[in-house]
């Protein structure tokens, strides 16, 4: 489940919280700006890395950085807060694109699914 808080074409970036079950593993992704993670429940890691995010970690990565996202099990879902700068663009297992994450495709998600639930968009570029 994505969550948008803002989303600025403007500068490109994003601002969104992911929940995910205990059990969830994203698609190996390619970020052409800045993913910052900051963990707020459960445990996950990047699968190229041997660290594990928990509750207050923070997470850099850089522009041309490929992560695999994998939330470490447990009873409890995982929450983190992720601010994205750029493309993400999710990859099967050849490298081939099935997707791509960005201001734009955000945007038009987030009103797709307030229109098809009834409920008013709020302007996510102007949040104070």
């Amino acid at each position: 489940m994505v969550k948008y808080v803002k989303i600025d074409p403007a500068s490109g970036e994003m601002v969104l919280l992911v929940k995910a079950s205990p059990q969830a593993r994203m698609p190996r992704r390619h970020q052409s700006g800045t993913v910052i993670a900051c963990t707020i429940k459960g445990r996950w890691q990047y699968l190229e890395h041997d660290w594990v995010a928990e509750p207050g970690s923070v997470v850099y990565s850089g522009p041309g950085e490929c992560k695999t996202a994998q939330a470490l099990g447990g009873d409890e879902d995982i929450l983190v807060l992720k601010v994205v700068v750029g493309d993400l663009a999710f990859l099967d297992d050849r490298g081939e694109v099935l997707a791509i994450e960005n201001c734009e495709t955000g945007l038009h998600r987030y009103k797709e699914h307030c229109r098809s639930a009834g409920i008013p968009a709020r302007d996510l570029a102007n949040l104070s």
